[in-house]
């Protein structure tokens, strides 16, 4: 088994989605070695290995496949767009557009 760093958790499923303000996926992790108790939302891009939110989408039906999907993309367009904000020294937190 290749031995992860300290802070790396390793996941065992991902066994439900829900969406974050109508728009950005969270997906509900189980988490290797504990319990339901320490389930926790995650975004996709926490994920190393994004063939674990593949395969859980798979699972879905097409019409939730392509939900997920969009919010996807539109998270990762709202992502970015915070990102550039942020370099460019724009005010993050307080914006709202």
């Amino acid at each position: 088994m290749t031995r992860l760093p300290s802070d790396v958790y390793e996941v065992d499923f991902i066994h439900d989605h829900r969406l974050r303000a109508g728009k950005v996926p969270l997906y509900l992790v189980r988490w290797r070695g504990f319990s339901a108790q320490h389930d926790t939302w995650e975004l996709a891009a926490s994920f190393d290995d994004q063939s674990l939110v593949a395969a859980y989408q798979a699972t879905k039906s097409p019409k939730v496949q392509a939900q997920l999907e969009k919010a996807e993309q539109l998270g990762r367009k709202h992502a970015s767009r915070h990102h550039a904000l942020d370099k460019s020294g724009g005010d993050v937190e307080g914006n709202s557009g």
